[in-house]
């Protein structure tokens, strides 16, 4: 028998379809898989925004953490609020609690708080560019590269934000 009369033919045996679909099966699973880990947000707001950190890339972020069990955190909500009336240009401003709260609950916190800012849902936890503060209340202002560019430890005033805020935007020139 000559060698090619020993050669097995894929075609005939089905393993060469089975492998072509395994194969392409495979990649379609693979891509799936990275489409969908890049359109997850890294968080959502009670009016159901999505939020990609990538997508703030060029803009200021104020990013404050309160609890409503945090008297210093509620004592500083009007100051907070006052800023968030009137942020300045290239500047977003968001809330987060600091406990786990799921759209109903950080709806009702929000209302009872009257916060104007742009509440994020904490859960399920939001992908954030700092882990949880230890103590609250905390701001933080992340650049426009996406670091963070100062931490605001205890209650913060309106005014104390606007001047650390501009300080940093002048240092960024």
């Amino acid at each position: 028998m000559t060698m090619q009369g020993k050669k097995k033919n894929f075609k005939h045996t089905g393993v060469g379809k089975k492998l072509l679909f395994f194969t392409v099966g495979l990649l379609a699973l693979t891509g799936g898989i990275l489409v969908n880990s890049e359109s997850e947000p890294d968080f959502t707001t009670v009016s159901g925004q999505h939020y990609n950190w990538e997508a703030l890339e060029g803009q200021w972020v104020v990013l404050n953490y309160f609890a409503p069990w945090c008297a210093p955190c509620l004592n500083e909500m009007p100051e907070l609020n006052n800023f968030a009336r009137a942020v300045p240009a290239d500047t977003r401003m968001f809330i987060i609690n600091y406990d786990p709260a799921d759209k109903i609950k950080a709806s009702a916190l929000k209302e009872k708080y009257s916060i104007d800012a742009e509440m994020i849902i904490s859960l399920p936890a939001p992908r954030m560019p700092m882990p949880p503060p230890a103590a609250l209340p905390a701001t933080y202002i992340v650049n426009p590269q996406g670091e963070i560019a100062r931490q605001i430890r205890g209650e913060v005033s309106e005014t104390k934000l606007r001047e650390v805020l501009e300080r940093l935007k002048s240092q960024a020139l």
